[in-house]
């Protein structure tokens, strides 16, 4: 069940995720929101995705083994599962993304978690009327069907990974 606006997880160490993304050959130039139809919604955003509805890019495996402490944490929140999608977001002042809803796909089933590895006290979700400022590290859950949108402010460059976890659907005896 997806939270009423946010759910505060747990907060974990960031520099296994920043050192990945200054040691691997990062390419921010992806058509990542192209892809889902996003580019009116997401301007000036980059991604790169590590997985993308089960198709896993060169990194993922990488990626997977600095991971184990983000998945024990949403195994612990959430129960057994995997990722559906997972990429890393870089937004800067000149970055908008406008108020939406992630209602396609299997988003409804998912959950949304961020963790900001680099931010701000600049940096404000808007989740209908609701405002949450996100600090580095603190791993959350958005409910992404309701109305949303990040607002950037400041200089700092703002980098978040982005992971929806798609927990195992367990069916008693029939």
């Amino acid at each position: 069940m997806k939270p009423d606006y946010i759910k505060i997880l747990e907060t974990i160490n960031v520099k296994p995720y920043l050192k990945f993304l200054k040691t691997q050959p990062i390419n921010w130039n992806h058509d990542f929101n192209h892809w889902h139809d996003r580019d009116q919604v997401f301007i000036n955003v980059q991604a790169f995705p590590l997985l993308n509805d089960y198709k896993d890019f060169p990194l993922y495996d990488e990626f997977y083994k600095i991971s184990s402490k983000i998945r024990m944490i949403l195994k612990k929140h959430y129960g057994p599962g995997k990722f559906y999608k997972v990429h890393f977001s870089r937004m800067t002042n000149e970055s908008e993304c406008k108020k939406h809803m992630d209602l396609e796909g299997e988003f409804f089933k998912t959950h949304r978690v961020h963790i900001p590895l680099k931010t701000n006290n600049k940096v404000i979700f808007e989740i209908g009327d609701k405002q949450f400022i996100a600090k580095v590290g603190r791993m959350f859950e958005v409910n992404n069907s309701k109305l949303h949108t990040v607002k950037v402010g400041g200089k700092q460059e703002r980098l978040t990974l982005i992971m929806d976890y798609e927990p195992s659907i367990r069916y008693g005896n029939v």
